[in-house]
């Protein structure tokens, strides 16, 4: 029931901001956060229920509490890595994120050889690509939101130029790795 109020609250403030009046960013993010700690990160319940069936096909006791507190962990170390080294990080993420996206998608393939961790690797790096690069103009000024330090613009703009190349590459990498690996 609580979904359906939040759903249709949500509904009603995109109504409202895009045709009513703007609403302050700080509503916007409060909103944001309430919905996040009364219904949780929906990817990180995903996660859960991945790991729950991993643990269940491989036989293993499954605990939630560790798997919390592994998953917290990580998501602190990577914040602290992100705020330190914000160029690494980032290139970091986007290889954490397509890795994840190709083991998570990829689960029924056996990857745990090298093969098939660059095959789950450039399925996800692919999956990431198609939806970034082509839409850069939009992910543009995110990128310009975080502080890089001093190459910031020109890695951005880097990106920019080269994002069909970028795609063009990954997309040769995952056809590339997908026949080797079949």
């Amino acid at each position: 029931m609580i979904r359906i109020v939040l759903l249709s609250f949500g509904l009603i403030l995109i109504f409202v901001q895009h045709y009513v009046v703007a609403i302050e960013e700080n509503i916007q993010f409060l909103v944001f956060i309430v919905g996040v700690l009364l219904l949780g990160v929906p990817h990180g319940a995903a996660d859960l229920l991945v790991a729950t069936k991993n643990a269940d096909l491989s036989k293993i006791e499954f605990s939630k509490k560790q798997f919390f507190f592994v998953y917290l962990f990580r998501l602190v170390l990577f914040a602290i890595i992100l705020f330190l080294f914000p160029v690494i990080g980032s290139i970091l993420f986007i290889f954490f994120a397509a890795y994840h996206f190709g083991e998570t998608d990829l689960y029924q393939f056996k990857t745990d050889t090298l093969l098939g961790k660059v095959f789950v690797m450039s399925y996800g790096l692919i999956i990431l690509s198609v939806i970034l690069m082509h839409h850069f103009d939009e992910v543009k000024p995110i990128y310009q939101l975080l502080d890089l330090g001093k190459g910031n613009e020109l890695i951005i703009n880097w990106i920019s130029e080269n994002r069909y190349l970028i795609l063009s590459v990954n997309g040769i990498i995952f056809f590339s790795s997908t026949f080797i690996y079949f």
